[in-house]
């Protein structure tokens, strides 16, 4: 039997990793204008941190903070940014998950977690979802973190090669590039309309409602031809 794999980039995807900040940081006392710019800069230091070597991304959050408020000038207090880093057990799901994720069971859709967190991330993360995972890859068992390709390689040694596998992920850098790299199936959740190219991605939605029938409509039509 050919089983149909979807996999999932986590945070930014399925989890609110943005508004789990946002949150974050008003707490500790970063205003709405300070917060935005604090957060555009860390997400470009966030890949800065990781081109190092592989850490826990408790410390990359940490370190990607306090470098962003370095920066940009956006005061952080001593403990500010570690505050931040422990809260991420708080990010919220978003609302549009749980029922997307249940059609793609009822359509014969084996969901996977291919993520740039790490083991102590997922495993507070799973405790706020109501669903289930046929299996998990974090940065700790794929030895690198997107947008290098070692965990596409790392799922691809998992499955058979007649398998069917489509990846579903909001980031244009860490996901659509790769998959397009590696000419795999993808359909772009792109939940932060970038206005990024879409031609990479095979399909491009905007909702997890809209996923299930983005993947029927691939299986039937085929992917497009990569630009």
């Amino acid at each position: 039997m050919v089983n149909r794999w979807v996999t999932f980039d986590c945070y930014g995807t399925l989890v609110d990793w943005l508004s789990g900040m946002r949150t974050a940081l008003d707490a500790v006392g970063v205003n709405e204008d300070d917060r935005e710019e604090l957060l555009a800069v860390y997400q470009v230091q966030e890949m800065v941190v990781k081109a190092r070597g592989w850490q826990t991304y408790r410390e990359i959050l940490e370190v990607g903070l306090n470098q962003a408020s370095k920066i940009t000038g956006v005061h952080l207090g001593p403990n500010d940014a570690a505050t931040v880093a422990e809260a991420w057990g708080d990010w919220p799901v978003f609302p549009d998950v749980p029922d997307a994720m249940q059609a793609l069971r009822d359509n014969g859709w084996k969901p996977v977690i291919l993520t740039d967190g790490d083991d102590e991330f997922w495993e507070r993360t799973k405790l706020e979802l109501t669903f289930d995972f046929d299996k998990v890859i974090t940065s700790n068992g794929a030895g690198g973190f997107k947008p290098d390709l070692a965990p596409y390689h790392r799922f691809r040694k998992e499955i058979d090669g007649s398998d069917i596998w489509v990846h579903a992920a909001n980031s244009w850098i860490h996901d659509m590039l790769p998959t397009a790299r590696l000419g795999i199936p993808s359909v772009w959740l792109d939940r932060d309309q970038t206005g990024h190219p879409d031609g990479l991605a095979d399909r491009h939605i905007y909702d997890a409602t809209s996923l299930p029938a983005a993947l029927a409509d691939l299986m039937e039509a085929g992917p497009k031809a990569k630009r």
